[in-house]
């Protein structure tokens, strides 16, 4: 997190209009079609984590109370991990908010305390938070991350959102339109991939995020000890369609492998940063009909 966030002025914020407004308008007034399949939450430590789907959960590093909670039959239908053991939690019309989270989120636990139907919360580094109620979306540093309605002057409806490493961010409003600020360029691009359902992004690692795309397929870059347990979770959950067949390692000392890492070293222009250096090429492989179209181009 940005050691002067208190002081950073207007953010910077990017904005990437839906590809197809017309199937998103159409899709976002489907509550079942933007309802999120599986639920995704990162926490402040890097082996924390919960992953839900409608018939089993999996999770680790979680504060003792909401483990106890994930133990309980059934799945959740929202979870978010705080700092110092905040958390909320929500399954079917229940839904509980930890007494840690009145000393980290004091705005969201006064918003609790009102009795207001919560329907999710994500938290975020240094106090910030995204809270939805059937009636008004509240967040920290409200007039600048979220946009206000010209109709009725509340906040643009929103579909997901999600805090990350560095003081990054990421919105999806109902009619898909992404807004960021800071966001990594391998999570942005995955971000406009598709359209997204739902979005998490990690605290400790600035590369690291689950997204489930409108189409029922998912993209995630992820710990390697995670993997097996979001593909057993996943399931038959589809992948995005990818150009990519293989990958061959191009063996070391050859001159192909010479070649690119000559290439490489005289590109370099981070005069501030030490070049690493070259251990591993691969070569890629692009799958046929990709490559086929690509020679009648050239």
């Amino acid at each position: 997190w940005h050691h002067r966030v208190r002081t950073v002025g207007k953010l910077s914020i990017q904005t990437d209009v839906p590809a197809d407004p017309e199937s998103e308008l159409r899709l976002g007034k489907d509550v079942e079609a933007t309802r999120p399949k599986i639920i995704f939450a990162f926490g402040p430590k890097p082996d924390t984590y919960c992953m839900t789907h409608p018939d089993r959960t999996k999770f680790g590093a979680c504060p003792s109370k909401l483990s106890t909670l994930l133990r309980e039959p059934g799945s959740p239908s929202a979870v978010s991990i705080g700092e110092g053991g905040a958390f909320f939690w929500r399954k079917d019309t229940g839904s509980i908010v930890s007494k840690e989270t009145e000393m980290v989120y004091p705005e969201v636990w006064k918003i609790w305390n009102r009795n207001e139907v919560i329907n999710w919360v994500v938290f975020g580094p240094e106090g910030y938070y995204i809270i939805e109620t059937p009636q008004d979306i509240y967040a920290s540093r409200q007039n600048e991350i979220l946009r206000v309605s010209k109709a009725d002057s509340k906040p643009v409806p929103i579909r997901c959102a999600s805090f990350g490493w560095g003081g990054c961010w990421v919105i999806i409003e109902a009619d898909g339109t992404v807004r960021s600020h800071r966001l990594k360029m391998n999570v942005r691009k995955a971000l406009l991939r598709g359209s997204v359902r739902y979005v998490s992004l990690s605290w400790t690692d600035p590369n690291q995020f689950y997204i489930e795309y409108m189409d029922k397929t998912s993209d995630w870059s992820l710990p390697g000890s995670w993997h097996q347990i979001v593909s057993d979770i996943e399931g038959n959950l589809p992948k995005p369609p990818t150009t990519i067949e293989r990958l061959e390692k191009v063996k070391a000392g050859s001159p192909e492998f010479n070649a690119a890492e000559y290439q490489f070293n005289m590109s370099w222009r981070q005069t501030d940063d030490k070049r690493p250096a070259i251990r591993h090429i691969y070569r890629i492989i692009l799958l046929a009909g990709i490559w086929n179209r690509y020679v009648q181009y050239r």
